[in-house]
């Protein structure tokens, strides 16, 4: 399809949104039944999709972009930066409660947006960010 090959062109092209390319990578049409999913959530849930995409999530690297004086280091492990990509695929401190297939970014796609949301929740207790 030449519209969404001109949309992924575009979209890798970009030179911001780092860690939303390192969820999302090119548009397929699984992710785009996912977004479909997602749009019918709560906007709790959905906004719990969005922060964790965009990386704009209440999470360490992201409190010491506004606040320098934070640690940007993850509060579980101690060994990486806490963003949402680490914290749902690399720390290793999340293995339990990350589970049913969505320990790497190109199997979040194959679950319900219901799933992923309720993962990222659980993470979030995790975390004590409640």
């Amino acid at each position: 399809n030449l519209v969404l090959k001109r949309g992924n062109d575009r979209w890798q092209a970009r030179k911001d949104c780092r860690q939303a390319k390192m969820w999302i990578g090119d548009i397929t049409s699984e992710k785009r039944r996912f977004v479909r999913q997602a749009i019918g959530l709560s906007r709790f849930k959905l906004g719990l999709l969005i922060q964790y995409f965009s990386g704009h999530a209440h999470l360490q690297y992201h409190n010491h972009k506004i606040d320098p004086t934070c640690s940007p280091v993850c509060r579980l492990c101690g060994n990486e930066l806490e963003t949402s990509f680490h914290v749902m695929f690399q720390c290793v401190a999340t293995g339990v409660v990350v589970s049913g297939g969505l320990r790497d970014s190109k199997t979040v796609w194959s679950q319900s947006a219901e799933q992923v949301a309720t993962t990222i929740g659980n993470l979030i207790k995790l975390l004590d960010l409640e």
